[in-house]
């Protein structure tokens, strides 16, 4: 291929784009002919319009990306979608604003245009911003989710519904180890009848063994008279042990029988009582379960919250709080935002 063959297709090519620019810009060609050193102004016009696009392309793409976490070809193609919205309303901007006789009328239908090229630069520019300072904003964003970690665990240590759980299950355990024993010795030893009728026989075998060895030192000599032997100092001191140990007997007996009744009566209690108690087991098992459920559903959203917190409202608010602590960076925000 000649190098005049090159040039000219060369030409052709320039040509044909410049061509797209001018439909773009939506530039009038018989104006043009008429003034064709607007043809450059027209031109460049319409590169800013796709230049803008083109942005606002990258900017849609990313935002989609990190904010639906999207697979990167269809958060391009969500992306181009987006661009060429943005380039028709450039264009309807560029196209829709004539130039009046007074000064008044051209800027009271400017700046409505004005206002809302503002915001589409503010929608394009915001993604490209938190691209470039990813790398801070990520650092920040987990510093973020570690302070509603621990604000979170506050929170559930503190909550007057779940703090009582420890506590239910002891009443639970206790119930359960309760229905499982049943009527026990200990049960029947604290029945008040049945420790009233043991301690007098405690007391009157106390007695009884002071009166044995009273009776066994008078026999011995080594106690009472002092004369060693049977006499009526002995035989007094034998009729009190023997009427002490006949007591002995009589209540021991009584005490068997009385635990004997007192089993059978607290055996017949402990039907309704265990019935009582199955219900109130149940009670509790039902409010732990749904009490322990609820904690659980909490943990479970604050989790996902948690690994979903690399949003774009979670980066622009990680943002705000680098600028807040480091000047620097919100002037370089701000400026990259304002070009």
């Amino acid at each position: 291929m000649s190098s005049r063959t090159w040039a000219v297709r060369r030409r052709f090519s320039r040509a044909a784009i410049a061509e797209q620019l001018l439909t773009v810009a939506g530039a009038n060609r018989e104006v043009l002919r008429e003034a064709p050193k607007e043809r450059g102004k027209q031109v460049a016009m319409g590169a800013v319009l796709v230049s803008t696009a083109g942005l606002a392309v990258v900017s849609a793409s990313y935002a989609l990306h990190l904010a639906l976490h999207l697979w990167w070809p269809v958060a391009i193609v969500g992306g181009v979608v987006w661009g060429l919205v943005i380039l028709n309303l450039d264009r309807w901007l560029v196209v829709s604003s004539p130039r009046l006789k007074s000064k008044a009328g051209t800027l009271a239908m400017a700046t409505p245009r004005v206002l809302l090229a503002v915001l589409i630069g503010a929608v394009v520019s915001t993604p490209l911003t938190l691209a470039v300072f990813s790398a801070e904003i990520g650092t920040e964003v987990k510093v973020m989710a570690a302070e509603e970690e621990d604000a979170f665990t506050r929170q559930l240590a503190e909550d007057s519904r779940y703090a009582q759980l420890p506590e239910l299950r002891e009443q639970i355990a206790a119930l359960q180890a309760d229905i499982a024993d049943g009527v026990t010795p200990a049960d029947v030893d604290a029945d008040p009848a049945v420790v009233a009728l043991q301690k007098q026989l405690a007391d009157t075998r106390a007695r009884f063994e002071e009166a044995e060895q009273a009776y066994q030192a008078e026999r011995d000599g080594t106690g009472g008279s002092g004369v060693r032997g049977d006499g009526p100092e002995t035989e007094s001191k034998k009729q009190v042990r023997d009427r002490l140990e006949r007591e002995v007997n009589e209540l021991t007996r009584q005490l068997e029988d009385l635990k004997v009744e007192v089993r059978e009566q607290l055996e017949a209690e402990e039907v309704q009582k265990t019935a009582d108690q199955r219900t109130e087991l149940d009670r509790l098992r039902t409010l732990v379960a749904d009490t322990q459920e609820q904690r659980d559903a909490e943990i479970t959203a604050h989790d996902e919250a948690v690994g979903n917190s690399d949003g774009i409202l979670a980066r622009l608010t990680a943002l705000g709080r680098l600028g807040e602590d480091n000047p620097t960076l919100a002037t370089a925000h701000w400026l990259l935002f304002l070009l």
